[in-house]
């Protein structure tokens, strides 16, 4: 139950709820833009293609390397003549970790200029998530049988459903349609 649980159908402009469960009870609900791809790495290049089977085009080339605790990546924008980005720096979300071994597995934040965060993370499994925060609101749950109940802000409680067979979650106390999340 515990880690990170992502809406599966977000508004059209990708926003939706991210939903994190910790092991000492306390949970929170991270709402923005969110969007879920697939990733590989040939030799100097991070690949990015869709989610299949909707979609596996690529989506994207960057050329990246590591400097200090610092992932920098450049998109490929053309190769003939060749044209690249400008470096976007992403920054190990875990700064007190000094990178070792470079792998870009993990969470990693670019800070805009107006200081907000945009969450990449990239799973050993392939997978990557691009998350634009919007507001974020923290509680506490618990959980009897297969029914999960969270407590937000002390008093507003969200009750959801832990389908194992599908390892997916279904609001089951909102108004509009329910909700399903899947876990990341």
């Amino acid at each position: 139950m515990t880690g990170k649980w992502i809406q599966e159908n977000k508004s059209r402009d990708g926003y939706g709820n991210i939903l994190y469960f910790y092991e000492n009870g306390s949970f929170s609900l991270h709402y923005g833009s969110i969007l879920e791809s697939r990733y590989k790495l040939q030799d100097d290049l991070l690949i990015e293609t869709g989610i299949e089977p909707a979609q596996s085009n690529v989506l994207a080339r960057y050329i990246y390397r590591f400097e200090e605790n610092n992932l920098i990546i450049q998109r490929i924008i053309s190769y003939n003549p060749r044209e690249i980005s400008g470096e976007m720096v992403l920054t190990a979300a875990n700064k007190s970790k000094q990178i070792v071994d470079p792998t870009v597995v993990g969470q990693w934040i670019n800070y805009t200029k107006n200081g907000m965060g945009v969450v990449f993370e990239y799973t050993a499994d392939g997978k990557k998530l691009f998350f634009i925060p919007d507001t974020v609101k923290k509680g506490t749950y618990k959980i009897s049988e297969n029914i999960v109940k969270v407590t937000i802000d002390g008093s507003n409680i969200v009750t959801y459903e832990y389908v194992p067979e599908g390892n997916y979650l279904k609001t089951l106390n909102i108004k509009k349609l329910s909700e399903t999340y899947h876990k990341f």
